[in-house]
């Protein structure tokens, strides 16, 4: 089944001609195209800018470049000014930045900034391993020597 989106992607390739599109998904165009009002739209746009594309080509015929090469350079050229101008996805809140984005954000840090959230990062790892310790098994004495002794031990 064709969805809208990629049926999206299939008319800014092919245009607004389905003779132009691969034959195993023309069916699958022209089944969409007669339940959705949407996917009319947007074959109504390809065909707009094939219009466009048409009537720019007859007009810089003279320039020594084939029509099919004018109309297929003129369909990548909206086709990337489509893309600069979409909006930038932004990051949604709640989700947890990558690991690209926190290095990225670490070496834009400056170096005392850097020093001071690694120092805070080590002494609140001291402090919870200081607080979780427990005390060893009594009835075991290989589980008791195989325990590591607490941080407050190492001070008495």
């Amino acid at each position: 089944m064709l969805t809208l989106k990629r049926f999206g992607t299939l008319a800014g390739s092919y245009g607004g001609d389905l003779q132009r599109w691969p034959r195993q998904l023309r069916d699958e165009a022209q089944a969409l195209l007669n339940v959705s009002a949407a996917a009319r739209a947007i074959f109504d746009d390809a065909r707009a800018l094939d219009d466009a594309i048409a009537a720019a080509s007859a007009l810089e015929g003279a320039t020594g470049r084939q029509p099919d090469e004018q109309a297929a350079l003129a369909r990548l050229r909206s086709g990337v000014a489509a893309r600069i101008s979409a909006p930038i996805a932004t990051r949604k809140p709640g989700r947890w930045p990558s690991l690209a984005e926190v290095f990225t954000r670490l070496r834009s840090m400056p170096f005392p900034a850097m020093g001071a959230a690694v120092a805070g990062a080590v002494l609140a790892g001291l402090l919870v391993g200081a607080i979780s310790v427990s005390e060893p098994a009594a009835d075991s004495v290989l589980a008791a020597l195989l325990q590591p002794a607490p941080i407050h031990r190492l001070w008495d």
